[in-house]
Order: structure tokens, then sequence, then C-alpha cells
């Protein structure tokens, strides 16, 4: 009978560690889940602000050269009326400012004249290369830029490069 009874209470408590043995073998591999899961979603994540980052660079890129083309073909209404504080005349300066602006008198160094100019100085700059030539030309617009400039101008985007911005910020 004491025999039994010790029986039993082995197969318990062998069915108790089979048990826990299972509860944590379940647990590992929703955590594993779970944690897979998670890693899937940062990395869709990152792949989707990558995704916006490159097409907000795009966009920029497109805006800022349709601002450049736009802004070189129209002067803006500010660059080409002045304004009224620029119109009206300065005020009459103060005695602090015409003692500041009266010059002090010269110094010997400052009435000497000049050194004659070094042969270095003289000589005229050599002409520009080719290389030079090409990098100041601007380089033809693109179907691209052409496409940004025309949809920078159906949003009203006709005068500058803030224009532009304040549109990507919309």
């Amino acid at each position: 009978m004491l025999l039994l009874l010790l029986l039993q209470q082995q197969q318990q408590q062998q069915q108790q560690q089979q048990q826990q043995q299972q509860q944590q073998q379940q647990q590992q591999e929703y955590e594993f889940k779970e944690n897979k899961g998670v890693i899937r979603i940062a990395a869709a994540r990152a792949a989707k602000a990558a995704r916006a980052a490159a097409t907000t660079a795009a966009a920029t890129a497109a805006a800022a050269a349709a601002g450049r083309a736009t802004t070189a073909a129209t002067p803006t209404a500010a660059a080409a009326a002045p304004t009224a504080a620029a119109a009206a005349p300065p005020p009459p300066p103060t005695a602090a400012a015409a003692a500041a602006a009266t010059p002090p008198p010269p110094t010997a160094a400052a009435a000497a004249p000049p050194p004659p100019p070094t042969a270095a100085a003289a000589a005229p700059p050599p002409p520009p290369t080719a290389a030079a030539a090409a990098a100041a030309t601007p380089p033809p617009p693109t179907a691209a830029a052409a496409a940004a400039a025309a949809a920078a101008a159906a949003f009203g985007c006709t005068s500058s490069w803030d224009d532009g911005l304040r549109l990507l910020a919309q």
C-alpha cells in the first residue's frame, strides 16, 4: 500500500513537471512569435519611413528645380518694386553719427603711394578650361524637371523656392 502511494506521488510529480515544461515551451514559442512579429513590424515601419524620406527628397528636389526655373524666368513683385520704407528719405544724422562719420586724419602709411603691382597680379587671368566652362553652364532641363515645374505651376508655385517648401509642408 505504501509502495502504491509512493508510485502515485511519483507519477503526479512527473505529470506536473511535464505540464510545467509544456507551459514553458508554449510561453517561449509565444514570445518568439511575438518578437518575430515585432521585428517584422519594425522592419516594415523602417521601410515605410525610408520610402517616405525618398519621396520627400524627390519632391523637394523637384520643387527646388521648379522654384529656380520660375525665379530665373520671372522677377518677383518684391524685387521689381521698391518698398515704402526704401523710398522714404533717411532721417537727419545726429551729432554723434556725424562725429563718427568724420574720417580721422591720414597717417604717414596711408599717405604713401601704393606699391607697384607684382608681375603675377598684373598678368591677365588664364582663360577658362573646357571643364570649367561646362561646369558653369547649367544643364538643359530634364523631362522630370519640366514635369516638376508643371506640377509646381498647377499648385500655384510661381515665384520662389519658399513657395515650393510651403506647398510641401501643407
